[in-house]
């Protein structure tokens, strides 16, 4: 996959983190008819069947010179589901200043669930996906 194919088009989706709930949302997206053009931001290596269907960006996925080259505006999902709840928290809120659309947040720790709603990002916990999050997939 190109990178121009990547900043045009707006079925594109940004995914920060590598974990388990990121492969069962990668794997579903890919498996839609809706062809997502799908960006993994990863800190650490990603070898998986889905290689060669996304784009993957390895390092300091945090780093706001990586986040402010992101096309935002071409983007119509952004997911941050890494590990670590605080960085998803973080990552959230950052990527919403920079008028990112449709961002969900994963949260591995329920009193958390409602903090970012205020923000127009939706929390989510890996066992409990939103309807919003899975119509991306499901029709």
């Amino acid at each position: 996959m190109n990178n121009s194919q990547q900043l045009t088009n707006k079925n594109n989706c940004i995914i920060f983190g590598n974990s388990d709930i990121a492969n069962f949302i990668i794997e579903s997206l890919l498996n839609s008819n809706n062809n997502y053009n799908i960006t993994l931001l990863s800190e650490e290596s990603f070898n998986t069947k889905f290689n060669n269907d996304i784009y993957i960006l390895k390092g300091n996925i945090y780093d706001p010179k990586i986040l402010n080259e992101l096309d935002f505006s071409n983007t119509s999902l952004s997911i941050c589901c890494s590990k670590d709840t605080n960085l998803n928290i973080l990552t959230s809120s950052y990527i919403k200043s920079l008028k990112a659309e449709n961002i969900f947040c994963c949260s591995y720790e329920t009193q958390y669930n409602n903090l970012l709603n205020s923000q127009n990002i939706i929390t989510f916990n890996p066992w409990n996906i939103p309807t919003k999050l899975n119509s991306y997939w499901r029709k």
